[in-house]
């Protein structure tokens, strides 16, 4: 708990969560801002959810438009040297690349399929089983230097729930040596839809997601190359999930096409 006092004997208070470096709460009396929930990223902690006598309790959104500039824009005009009845070059301008930032389309778009490698577990079917699997298999990954690449992944494989744990190596020097009886896939680069559906629970997002993913494979003549697979961005490694997470969590809907 900090506490800044100006030369007027005005202070502002921040209150951290408790072992940790998280505000808690911050601001001045009646004005100060309550941080009621968070998203953790891989890099980063951002306030997801935060609360005032003013506006009461709001959600926020974090968006990241990923503008890249043609890398000759900010260049200086080369001599003329061409004929007076030379074509005019086009004007500069600015290009847009999702390359900034990830992009959550709302309708199947396609991209790219990095290569990866895949632990399989049996789906136990309910949150705390799949993150009491999942817990082990994340510390044995960052034990060998490995990548977890992404979030846990559901999928149906030969008629059987699936979760897998997508990885890559941190140092290409470093062979992975995977344990006893673990179940490992190795899944290679392409092109894949992805789709992330902007509306309802954990389950009718996933639903909604096979449906607009089946409808894209039809509409634009994609033959899949595999299974459907369906991303709720949580970690595991943490916990299951509460109530509140899974009635508006983001979830990726992708499968690999050809």
């Amino acid at each position: 708990h900090f506490v800044l006092r100006d030369a007027s004997g005005h202070e502002t208070a921040l209150q951290l969560r408790a072992g940790t470096l998280l505000p808690e709460r911050f601001g001045t009396g009646d004005a100060a801002v309550a941080c009621v929930d968070y998203l953790r990223t891989s890099s980063t902690w951002m306030v997801a959810r935060a609360a005032s006598s003013s506006l009461g309790t709001v959600a926020l959104t974090f968006e990241h438009a990923g503008l890249d500039w043609r890398p000759d824009f900010f260049a200086p005009p080369e001599p003329a040297t061409a004929p007076a009845s030379a074509p005019t070059p086009p004007p500069q301008s600015t290009q847009w690349s999702p390359s900034g930032g990830e992009t959550r389309p709302a309708v199947p778009q396609l991209q790219e399929l990095r290569g990866h490698s895949r632990v399989l577990l049996d789906d136990p079917g309910d949150w705390p089983r799949r993150a009491a699997a999942y817990l082990p298999v994340h510390q044995e990954l960052e034990r060998q230097d490995q990548t977890v690449f992404g979030f846990p992944m559901l999928l149906q494989q030969q008629g059987r729930s699936v979760l897998a744990v997508p990885f890559r190596p941190r140092n290409a020097a470093r062979t992975f040596q995977a344990p006893a009886g673990w179940r490992i896939v190795a899944v290679p680069a392409g092109r894949q839809l992805v789709v992330f559906p902007p509306q309802g629970d954990f389950a009718a997002r996933r639903q909604d997601g096979e449906r607009l993913l089946h409808s894209a494979l039809t509409a634009q003549a994609l033959t899949a190359t595999g299974e459907l697979v369906c991303q709720p961005y949580l970690h595991l490694e943490d916990g299951p999930p509460t109530a509140a997470q899974l009635e508006a969590l983001t979830v990726r809907m992708s499968v690999p096409v050809r």
